[in-house]
């Protein structure tokens, strides 16, 4: 049980000082099931998690409130257990609803390491949401059913995905899978690919990687697919000293201009960043 406040000191506004105070009430409950398995010659204790989160908040109109930075969260299987389904301070979802999921994982007997992983679920509403982006209130009966799943292929490489599916039209509303590359703490590269439908179709390619001495080369780049061109990269390198770090890195990144036809161009730019560890930073 909980309270959510949100309060305004604004100018050159009818009311400046507009506020709201919303009650929260969340329950969670789970159980995990264990039993041994083997793939191979491996030994494994596999787990079977059932979860169910009943979330209650009840609704008052937020539409005169400003809107800062506020936005519908995207939906994934650790945001169907948010207590909020907006991401930002401005708003304050009503809910009344209930999260069904299970989760699977797959434990090595040897070490503990999690070696896979799978889960799947979805919300359930027992009321329409009244507060939205923009305004107007929403009526399905439930959200899409979101999956994911990762592994650990060998001690240095790792693949994870996630879908969303649209059970009303009946069609995948988005996915992503990667490939990750992790011998170290300090060492890694991704490659992956990121789709939602009517939005987006991007190959997603990062790493960090050290260079020599207290030097380390960072990179990355988003390329679209559907478009077949860069939407944002960027690289450089950064010197890590005991108690200060210098980085500099090139960018390029795609602008639409939404006031001449949505004309894009490509804007290149150098970013310096210096950090005081512990301290303070002086950049972007």
């Amino acid at each position: 049980i909980g309270v959510r406040h949100i309060a305004y000191h604004l100018s050159n506004t009818p009311d400046q000082t507009p506020s709201l105070t919303r009650g929260v009430f969340s329950l969670d409950s789970g159980l995990i099931f264990e039993r041994d398995s083997r793939w191979g010659e491996r030994l494994y204790a596999q787990t079977l998690e059932p979860r169910l989160y009943y979330l209650y908040i009840p609704h008052k109109n937020q539409d005169a409130l400003p809107n800062f930075d506020t936005g519908l969260a995207g939906l994934s299987i650790s945001s169907l257990f948010r207590d909020n389904r907006f991401a930002g301070g401005d708003r304050v979802g009503d809910s009344n609803q209930i999260t069904a999921a299970v989760t699977t994982r797959f434990i090595d007997d040897k070490d503990g390491v999690e070696r896979g992983r799978a889960s799947l679920g979805r919300i359930y509403y027992f009321a329409d949401r009244q507060v939205n982006l923009p305004a107007g209130p929403s009526g399905t009966a439930a959200s899409d059913i979101v999956g994911e799943a990762t592994a650990t292929l060998t001690s240095h490489w790792h693949a994870r995905t996630n879908a969303q599916w649209n059970r009303m039209d009946d069609h995948i509303q988005g996915y992503s899978y990667y490939l990750q590359y992790n011998p170290a703490r300090n060492r890694i590269v991704n490659l992956g690919r990121r789709f939602s439908r009517n939005d987006l179709e991007q190959a997603d390619l990062s790493t960090e990687w050290p260079i020599a001495g207290r030097w380390t080369f960072r990179a990355r780049s988003l390329y679209s697919l559907r478009d077949h061109r860069n939407v944002d990269s960027v690289a450089g390198v950064e010197y890590n000293a005991c108690c200060w770090a210098l980085r500099v890195m090139g960018s390029r990144r795609l602008l639409i201009d939404t006031l001449h036809n949505n004309d894009a161009s490509q804007v290149k730019s150098i970013m310096l960043e210096l950090e005081l560890t512990g301290l303070s930073k002086l950049g972007r």
